[in-house]
């Protein structure tokens, strides 16, 4: 018997790099880590990665595309499209 292929779950972070650290500094975790970790303990065996598309140069891992992703979460955020 073939063990079940593992979801890959992508996490979107929505906060700039300074949020993520204030938000690291007070709790430990950055929000889409505490996601993360949520999804993690739903899902055991799943892939989970993480993404910040308000950083520069942010980009998937090397070799994937969303077309590998069987769900993403959007962990929400403190950017407004207008101050992008």
């Amino acid at each position: 018997m073939t063990a079940p292929p593992r979801p890959r779950l992508l996490v979107v972070e929505g906060n700039l790099p300074e949020l993520r650290a204030s938000e690291r500094a007070a709790s430990g975790v950055t929000p889409s880590e505490a996601y993360a970790h949520c999804l993690a303990a739903l899902a055991p065996n799943a892939l989970i990665d993480i993404i910040a598309p308000g950083d520069d140069g942010a980009a998937l891992p090397a070799g994937v595309d969303l077309s590998a992703y069987d769900g993403v979460a959007l962990t929400g955020s403190a950017m407004h499209v207008y101050e992008v």
